[in-house]
């Protein structure tokens, strides 16, 4: 009598069997009852000894770098022992490296690598490998996994990395990503972290996870006019992955510090510094107009506030769209607030003198302008309690300058119309056109100090309070102006805005007035 081995079809686990002369037994592991003909004609009887011969011969072809001859000789290993976790996993690797890349698709290399590995651990487990040899072959296989981890994602560095292919380094990222979490969900007992033979490749591959978390949401800096930066769910996913690959790395290790993202504020505060010399030189080039409360129009100006919306969106990404933040980082805490700073400018409403010496402003209109300030909530709330009072104070400057740059030319011009109301009124005329369009636009000037645009009200709000009434103010001279003709006022695409100002305006001052 000699000792066979088998595995069960229901659970495929490995079965010793004494007596070569049993025709039936109990699956000892799930109890069912197994015909040893069966098992032979479904190929589950073990050939321990041809295995082990044919993983013999796959090895030396596969230290020899023929994949594919190996291949071949590993899948012949596990036809006579389909428990043969070692042939299984070096199988998988031979695909990945006959392939080169991973076969049509490079991006698939990360998640083969990790599935090879599962099907071996499961392997593994059914073949009732004793505690030492699970130990040894996690450790060799996680090693090499992280080194082959690490050479995909250098190459998908050096080819996707650029500018123009952010997006496709993006999704290179994400599989990335989503493979290494997937190994993670095999679980801590499965992959026996206790071990540290085991546990530190295991760290590092994590580490090289979190490194490629802080690179794809990382905004491209080579096309700076046009940011490369993850969607809203590409970001979330990122930071889903990113929140449990610091997880897991700390219930191994709870002095695990996340590696990566230390000078993730270099780059932005670089470019703000840029923007902020630059609005200074706007201010020191055109300084006897800035005392009138004018600006000058044209390409300068232009050019100037697409770079400080430029600068706002990168600050987004970097400082408040990252990973790991500490919100009392003092890099940090100075990026945002140079953001507040060059959004403010942004926003800010502009007034010249046209050609034909009548008063212009250059504003946004009311859903542009709650677009480009919803950045301004989101900074403030970004920052920690004890750093918002200089930027609330900015904030402040900023609603007492429009208010006295608007109410200056506010009355200067309704100091010549409102005489002659009535009469343009009824001609419908240019003039009618023009102050019609001047009080718009004012009002949409002073719609920045609404809560519908920014939300940031718990600071001194005087000059904010100033803003609003004058905005009622410029709101109710326009509806004299129009005949308070509402139903022709909101189906207009030209001045429908007004209204929803004006809508707004009694709820705000009655809260700010309770605030004071």
């Amino acid at each position: 009598m000699s000792t066979v081995y088998a595995i069960c079809p229901y659970c495929n686990k490995n079965q010793t069997i004494r007596d070569d002369t049993v025709v039936e037994f109990s699956c000892e592991h799930c109890g069912r009852i197994l015909d040893v003909r069966q098992l032979r004609g479904m190929n589950l009887i073990i050939d321990a000894e041809t295995s082990n011969a044919y993983y013999a011969d796959a090895k030396q072809y596969f230290d020899n770098t023929d994949f594919r001859t190996a291949g071949e000789y590993f899948q012949k290993s596990l036809k006579a022992n389909p428990n043969n976790y070692l042939a299984a996993y070096y199988s998988g690797l031979c695909g990945v490296y006959a392939d080169g890349d991973g076969g049509g698709n490079p991006f698939d290399v990360p998640q083969t690598l990790i599935r090879t590995l599962k099907a071996a651990v499961e392997k593994m487990e059914n073949a009732q490998t004793p505690l030492t040899g699970k130990i040894a072959f996690l450790a060799m296989a996680l090693g090499e996994l992280h080194i082959m981890l690490a050479g995909h994602y250098d190459k998908l560095c050096e080819r996707y990395g650029g500018h123009k292919t952010k997006k496709l380094f993006i999704s290179g990222a994400i599989a990335f990503l989503s493979a290494v979490n997937e190994l993670l969900a095999l679980g801590r007992e499965r992959l026996l972290v206790f071990d540290a033979a085991v546990s530190a490749p295991l760290v590092s591959i994590i580490d090289s996870a979190v490194g490629a978390c802080f690179a794809a949401i990382r905004p491209s800096l080579e096309g700076i006019s046009d940011i490369s930066a993850p969607t809203d769910s590409e970001y979330n996913a990122v930071k889903s992955f990113y929140g449990n690959f610091v997880s897991y790395a700390l219930s191994i290790n709870p002095k695990y510090a996340a590696p990566g993202g230390a000078d993730r504020y270099a780059d932005n505060s670089r470019y703000n510094r840029e923007i902020l010399l630059l609005i200074d030189r706007y201010y020191a080039d055109n300084y006897e107009m800035a005392k009138k409360y004018l600006s000058a129009p044209g390409d300068f100006l232009t050019g100037m506030r697409e770079q400080c919306l430029t600068a706002v969106r990168l600050t987004y990404y970097t400082a408040v769209r990252t990973l790991g933040a500490v919100k009392n980082n003092g890099e940090r805490i100075t990026a945002l607030n140079e953001g507040i700073v060059i959004l403010l400018e942004y926003i800010k409403p502009r007034v010249y003198i046209s050609r034909d010496r009548r008063v212009k402003l250059i504003t946004q209109k009311f859903d542009g302008l709650q677009t480009a300030a919803a950045y301004l909530d989101v900074f403030f709330e970004s920052l920690p309690d004890g750093a918002k009072k200089p930027s609330g104070d900015v904030l402040v400057q900023f609603y007492g300058e429009c208010h006295a740059m608007l109410r200056l030319y506010y009355q200067i011009v309704s100091k010549n119309y409102s005489r002659f109301l009535n009469k343009i009124k009824a001609a419908k005329n240019a003039e009618y056109d023009y102050y019609a369009g001047f009080l718009s636009d004012t009002a949409c000037a002073c719609a920045s100090a609404l809560s519908a645009v920014v939300r940031f009200c718990d600071h001194k709000i005087k000059p904010r309070i100033l803003l609003l009434k004058l905005c009622r103010e410029i709101c109710e001279e326009f509806l004299l102006l129009a005949d308070y003709k509402i139903e022709e006022i909101e189906s207009s695409e030209k001045y429908s805005d007004i209204l929803k100002i004006y809508r707004e305006l009694d709820g705000d001052l009655e809260y700010f007035a309770k605030l004071r």
